[in-house]
């Protein structure tokens, strides 16, 4: 053979592949470089029918190489093997004549493949699957052939009998199934391909898990398909696997190559030839040569060791064991066996066994050395390797189910104008959204039957495994929370009742702490999944994102008391902290739904929906509270109603009198473990901080001082916007019960420590004084909820002499309806006047009413030194007495006078009784000793000996003139002093003895 004709040729490709890529005229065609491999072709054909014959173990030991190339001639293959490598690069580059060449260089590939060196050839199947990408369509059948029937053989058919280390032909066989199953729609093809590697590698479960993890949209559907058609028992019932609306195409069985086959009829291979010098002389073709039955009976008598078993195609996947001599009672399938010693009982195909049947058949050494696929196992029980493909491809299948950008964008609230289209681009977007295949929104579904058959719950999960999953299932509720009410909707609604919710649930209760990390706005590393994090957004995003997220979770029971008990606080600071206060407004209506008081979606009462922020009351130092109002506020500003009345037993009123109360104790202020409630968001560029405290104990104490303070604007704040939000009534009163607790609520502020710094003190401008603006503010905004319950109006007083007067008409009126027409009435003028002309001291223990003709008259005893008598008071009981009545004549009345005769109290009988002294609860005043007690007062009563108490500690002129404003609101509008005057008269006298007048 002429060595050089053979350079020569090669030097004319690479001459070809320069003309081509340079654009050098006259550029080569398609045929011409045909022509040439065609040369090859025939040549190393004619050195493979001379030399020796060659067994298929030559090429997976790369010892056996030098043995194997000895044989041949000194030629250039590797040259060889290069241009063309070169010349595949250039086909869609030729004008015309790029079939003829395709064809040329998959046959030249065919015959070169006996000649080549172990590492080239492990390195073809890969090559030969990316000529899919190049070639016409019409060839994609030649391509597959020739990786299936050759290639694959030689570089998988000994890795698997123990040759070391896995090859690069093992190692790209992921890639190899990823481009076929991209660049051709042929269903036989991908079975074809599928059930050849099958045969000869026993880890194709993780190859196709590879695939729809880390591959292309285009190959995720049919790897998914095939995954589970190979694999049945993924499905989580007959019902799911029925349906599915894949159909599955089985590849046609290699018809005998031989020429000239006597067969026409049934002249399916089933065996096939690697003797070099017999393919060629029977086909004229490079080795393997398939034939049929017949065919191969007359090679089997000249050559029997050079023919071996080839396997049929499967048509369908049985459920069931498919031995016949089953004795097990579980029938299931449990693995697929492709060695031909087991598939010659199912007819040369492969044969499915149970477990039973599994173990018998392959236990033993030699049963063992079979290439079977069991079903999937757990994934806590994978190597590192598996676990990782079967995560990331759950995560890609349940990503096939997001919504589009746009619809989210609408739910979310944002502004369509800001993110308009030109028309073009609308129309473009709206036809590809109309023509988005259902298919690979049902892709999501094999990913819930992957979580619920191969995740089960268990305590032995990693954490990091287990979140993500966790946070691409959260995502996958988002993302179908939209879908219509069509087939599709509901064939994903079915699967979250019927079997993800119970996995959640499970995982929810044993594993909470992971749970609950994955909900949160920032989220662990490995929950940082799809949606927003696979995209550069920005901070306020994540968190409108993540908030939506959420909400799409609450119909379906996820979100649990204690789940949102823990995450509220977060998400709430996250607003707080994250999002511009502009815009806060596009959260409006999420949040809106999610706190409504009456609507709420989340099956618990509104009590435990408020109870993050309950706690935070409740024996909390002021940072605590502090932060926790600032939460309501948040939620007030944006027009979210807080419980506000009785008929919830939660109302904000009640909780902000325990978180002053608790404010008060110092042992709680000065408490470290109380600052654990504080909740803290990591802001993205930002530095992180470890506690709240500088360092500077003194500069700490003014801070929580301030925090102090801050706490009261904000409850009065809060109170002001919830009172204007849910429309209450305006100046109805104060006896309702909403005016009573708000009057508590100042009272207990006013009567807490107010500690803090003055920063006025130091320096001569008063504006910098944080401590003073807070008062002043404080009570700017007390002022102004008074002014929003009291009356609008000021009373009119009448005389005290006319009021007492219409008093008694008023009782003469009603007496003399009762009384005998014979008797008169008493002149209330004429009686009045003659008991002001009495002396002073003996009106003091005596109170006169008009009963008709009769005068009751009231004769109080008390034993003491002084002698003091007041009037009868209604409220304030001092001591049980005895009074006795005295009837007085007409010509009597206004002659009547009373004195004290003795001064000691006796019972019903008339026996003395002895008093003890006990002046508990007793208040002197100038006309005696009053028994009351401040907290069994009225709330406005409270209020005002709060006020008075605080009015003579103020120094700055407005707070002290909010405080007067106040108080006369409380005097002039709501008549508090004048109902006291009735039913709280020693309270007044006190107060005006003591408070009002002298200060």
């Amino acid at each position: 053979m002429n060595q050089h004709i053979f350079t020569a040729k090669i030097r004319n490709l690479n001459d070809y592949y320069q003309r081509t890529v340079n654009n050098i005229v006259p550029l080569p065609s398609g045929i011409d470089i045909a022509n040439t491999l065609k040369y090859f072709q025939q040549t190393l054909l004619s050195v493979l029918k001379d030399v020796p014959s060659v067994t298929s173990g030559s090429y997976s030991s790369r010892q056996r190489d030098s043995v194997r190339l000895s044989m041949f001639p000194n030629l250039n293959y590797q040259g060889l093997y290069h241009a063309i490598i070169s010349i595949i690069d250039i086909v869609p580059m030729l004008q015309f004549g790029q079939y003829s060449l395709g064809q040329a260089i998959i046959q030249t590939l065919a015959c070169l493949v006996q000649f080549l060196e172990t590492e080239l050839i492990d390195v073809l199947p890969y090559t030969v699957a990316s000529m899919l990408a190049i070639f016409p369509n019409t060839l994609h059948k030649e391509i597959t052939d020739l990786l299936c029937n050759n290639l694959l053989h030689l570089t998988l058919g000994e890795v698997e009998k123990g040759s070391g280390e896995p090859s690069y032909a093992c190692l790209s066989t992921s890639a190899i199934i990823m481009m076929v199953l991209h660049y051709t729609d042929n269903g036989a093809y991908h079975s074809q391909l599928l059930e050849s590697l099958m045969a000869l590698k026993k880890d194709v479960s993780k190859d196709l898990l590879c695939v729809i993890a880390y591959g292309s949209g285009a190959p995720r559907a049919p790897a998914v398909n095939l995954l589970f058609h190979y694999w049945p028992n993924l499905y989580c019932s007959m019902i799911d696997r029925r349906a599915v609306q894949y159909k599955f195409v089985a590849w046609k069985p290699i018809t005998c190559q031989k020429e000239n086959c006597f067969n026409t009829d049934k002249n399916d291979a089933v065996k096939m030839c690697i003797d070099p010098a017999c393919t060629i002389e029977l086909g004229d073709r490079p080795p393997p040569l398939y034939l049929c039955h017949d065919c191969s009976e007359k090679i089997h008598q000249d050559n029997p060791d050079y023919l071996a078993d080839i396997l049929l195609p499967m048509d369908y996947v049985s459920l069931k064991c498919e031995n016949k001599n089953c004795m097990s009672l579980d029938k299931v399938g449990y693995s697929t066996c492709f060695s031909f010693e087991c598939a010659s009982y199912n007819r040369n195909r492969p044969i499915r066994y149970c477990k039973t049947c599994h173990d018998m058949r392959h236990s033993d050494a030699p049963g063992n050395a079979h290439v079977y696929h069991t079903t999937l196992p757990c994934i806590w029980e994978c190597d590192d390797e598996l676990m990782g493909y079967l995560v990331e491809a759950i995560v890609s299948l349940m990503k096939e189910a997001q919504v589009e950008v746009r619809h989210r964008l609408d739910k979310l609230g944002e502004d369509r104008e800001k993110q308009r289209p030109s028309m073009a681009q609308e129309a473009e977007g709206e036809q590809s959204e109309r023509d988005k295949s259902e298919e690979r929104r049902l892709l999501s579904r094999y990913s819930i039957w992957l979580v619920v058959q191969l995740c089960s719950a268990c305590d032995s999960i990693p954490p990091e495994t287990l979140g993500r999953l966790l946070a691409v299932i959260f995502l996958w509720y988002e993302a179908t929370a939209y879908l219509p009410d069509d087939n599709i909707g509901t064939a994903l609604e079915s699967l979250k009742t019927e079997y993800i919710f119970k996995w959640v649930s499970a995982v929810r209760a044993s594993h909470f702490d992971v749970f609950v990390s994955c909900l949160l706005p920032d989220p662990p590393e490995y929950a940082r999944v799809g949606g927003h994090w696979d995209i550069l957004a920005t901070a306020t995003t994540r968190i409108k994102d993540g908030l939506n997220r959420l909400f799409c979770l609450i119909p379906y029971d996820i979100i649990s008391f204690e789940v949102w008990d823990y995450i509220m606080p977060h998400w709430l600071e996250g607003l707080q902290t994250i999002i511009p206060e502009d815009e806060l407004s596009e959260l409006k209506v999420l949040l809106c739904k999610t706190f409504d008081l009456e609507l709420c979606p989340l099956p618990f009462s509104v009590e435990k929906m408020y109870n993050f922020v309950s706690v935070r009351f409740c024996n909390c130092p002021a940072p605590v509270q502090e932060q926790a109002l600032e939460w309501l506020q948040l939620l007030s500003s944006l027009e979210i109603y807080l419980p506000m009345d009785h008929y919830h037993k939660f109302h904000i009123l009640k909780m902000m009198q325990q978180g002053v109360a608790a404010t008060m104790d110092p042992a709680v202020q000065n408490n470290p473990s109380g600052l654990q409630l504080l909740v803290k968001i990591v802001l993205p560029d930002a530095e992180d901080f470890d506690g709240l405290g500088s360092g500077n104990a003194e500069a700490d104490n003014a801070d929580r001082a301030e925090s102090n303070i801050s706490c009261f604007v904000l409850m009065m704040d809060i109170i002001l916007k919830q009172m204007e939000l849910q429309e209450m009534p305006t100046h109805k009163g104060i006896d309702d019960g909403f005016s009573h607790e708000l009057m508590t609520l100042m009272k207990v502020i006013v009567e807490a420590p107010w500690v803090g710094q003055h920063r006025c003190s130091l320096t001569e401008e008063t504006n910098d004084c944080m401590l003073c603006w807070s008062f002043t503010t404080w009570y700017q905004l007390a002022l102004q909820a008074l002014e929003y319950i009291c009356p609008l109006a000021e009373i009119k007083l009448a005389k005290t002499g006319e009021l007492k007067v219409e008093e008694i008409w008023e009782d003469d009126d009603d007496e003399d309806k009762k009384e005998d027409g014979s008797q008169k009435s008493l002149d209330a003028g004429q009686a009045l006047n003659e008991q002001t002309k009495c002396e002073p001291e003996q009106q003091g223990g005596i109170e006169m009413s008009s009963m008709g003709p009769k005068i009751m008259m009231a004769v109080e005893c008390e034993e003491t030194e002084d002698l003091d008598m007041v009037a009868a008071m209604p409220q304030e009981h001092v001591v049980s007495a005895v009074a006795r009545a005295i009837t007085l004549t007409d010509t009597d009345v206004g002659l009547a006078q009373a004195k004290v005769a003795i001064s000691t109290l006796v019972d019903e009988n008339e026996r003395p009784l002895i008093k003890e002294e006990d002046d508990t609860n007793f208040w002197h005043t100038s006309q005696g000793k009053f028994k009351f007690s401040i907290e069994e007062l009225p709330a406005q009563l409270q209020l005002i000996f709060a006020v008075l108490k605080d009015l003579s500690g103020q120094k700055d002129p407005d707070v002290i003139y909010n405080l007067l404003k106040g108080l006369k609101l409380l005097f002039l509008h709501a008549e508090c002093l004048n109902k006291a005057a009735k039913e709280h008269r020693g309270f007044l006298i006190w107060s005006q003895e003591n408070l009002l007048i002298p200060k």
